[in-house]
């Protein structure tokens, strides 16, 4: 489905905070590591609250984590072919 390409809200537009790659990469893995710890000792609580997504319809708060942490991976993989094209 990376072909499939959907505008961001503005909110959601890069911000620019990280001047390397190395940076980035440093903190989205440490940020992403402690998201899957805590998915998987559950120490996140199962929120109720209703949240919409805009393709997905209405999430809980523990459904937007695991969406959260699947669609990083399209975004590492979208980085990646960034970065080939600016090689």
């Amino acid at each position: 489905m990376r072909a499939r390409k959907v505008k961001a809200p503005a909110f959601l537009e890069p911000k620019g905070k990280f001047l390397t790659v190395q940076d980035f990469e440093k903190v989205f893995l440490e940020q992403r590591t402690s998201l899957i710890e805590k998915l998987e000792t559950e120490t996140i609580s199962d929120f109720t609250a209703i949240f919409p997504h805009p393709f997905l319809g209405e999430l809980t708060v523990t459904d937007w984590l695991y969406v959260i942490l699947h669609h990083t991976s399209r975004h590492a993989e979208q980085i990646n072919d960034r970065i080939k094209e600016l090689d």
